[in-house]
C-alpha cells in the first residue's frame, strides 16, 4: 500500500507532514531491508536458543522473567503448582523424601526457582523439617508454609501438598485473566495509534492541498 500511497501524495505537490513522512519512511525501510530483517530475526532466535542451552544464561534469563511485573506471579504459581502436584503424586507412589523432592525440583521449568527447590531438598536431607526448609528458601507465601507444617504434624502431607497445588492452579487462571485484562487495552491502543497514523498520513497532505487552493 505504501509505495502506491507515496506516488499519489508526492503528486499533490505539497510539503508532506510528519505522519506522512513517517509512514513513507517506514515503508521504504521495510522494503529495502526486508531480507536483512528476516536474517536478523533468525539470528536472534538462534542466539536465544543457544543461550538457553547453558545453565548460566538460563539462570540469568529466568531470574529476569520472575521480576517482570504481572508475568512474574504467573510464572511462579504455575511452577509451584507443578512442584507440589509432583510431590503429592510421588509420595503416594511410595518414593522416599530424597527421590520425591529431587524429582519435583527437576519438573520446575524456571531455573531460578528450581535451584531454590533443590536447596529445600538439601536442607531436608540435613535434618530440617519440610516446612522449615521451605521457609528458609523464602520463595513461598506464608499460607504454604503453614499448610505444609500442618500436613507434617497431622500425617496428611500428601493430601496437603495436593491441596496446595489445587490452590495454585486456581490462582494461575486468575493470573491469566489479569494478564489479558492488561494486554487487551494495550493492543487496542497500539492498533488505534497505527490506524490514526495511517489516516493522518493520507488526509493531512490532502487537507494542506485544499487549504492551498482556498488561499489562492
Amino acid at each position: 500500500m505504501v509505495p502506491k500511497l507515496q506516488k499519489v501524495l508526492i503528486s499533490l505537490n505539497v510539503e508532506l507532514p510528519l505522519p506522512t513522512r513517517i509512514v513513507i519512511g517506514l515503508g521504504g525501510f521495510f522494503k529495502s531491508y526486508f531480507v536483512v530483517l528476516i536474517f536478523f530475526l533468525i539470528a536472534l532466535f538462534v542466539m536465544i536458543k543457544f543461550a538457553l542451552t547453558t545453565k548460566k544464561s538460563r539462570l540469568i534469563i529466568d531470574n529476569i522473567l520472575i521480576r517482570i511485573p504481572l508475568f512474574s506471579e504467573f510464572i511462579k504459581k504455575i511452577n509451584y503448582s507443578r512442584y507440589f502436584k509432583t510431590i503429592s503424586t510421588l509420595f503416594l507412589a511410595g518414593l522416599n523424601v530424597e527421590q520425591a523432592f529431587n524429582t519435583s525440583a527437576r519438573v520446575v521449568t524456571n531455573t531460578f526457582i528450581s535451584d531454590k527447590m533443590h536447596e529445600i531438598t538439601d536442607s531436608i536431607l540435613r535434618g530440617d523439617t519440610i516446612s522449615k526448609a521451605m521457609a528458609r528458601a523464602e520463595i513461598f507465601p506464608d499460607f504454604v508454609i503453614q499448610m505444609v507444617s500442618v500436613g507434617e504434624k497431622t500425617g496428611n502431607f500428601e493430601k496437603v501438598t495436593k491441596k496446595i497445588s489445587e490452590v495454585f492452579d486456581k490462582e494461575v487462571k486468575d493470573s491469566v485473566r489479569r494478564i489479558f485484562a492488561v494486554i487487551e487495552p494495550l493492543i487496542i491502543l497500539m492498533l488505534g495509534f497505527v490506524v490514526l497514523l495511517v489516516l493522518l498520513s493520507v488526509f493531512l497532505p490532502i487537507y494542506k492541498m485544499l487549504g492551498g487552493i482556498r488561499g489562492r
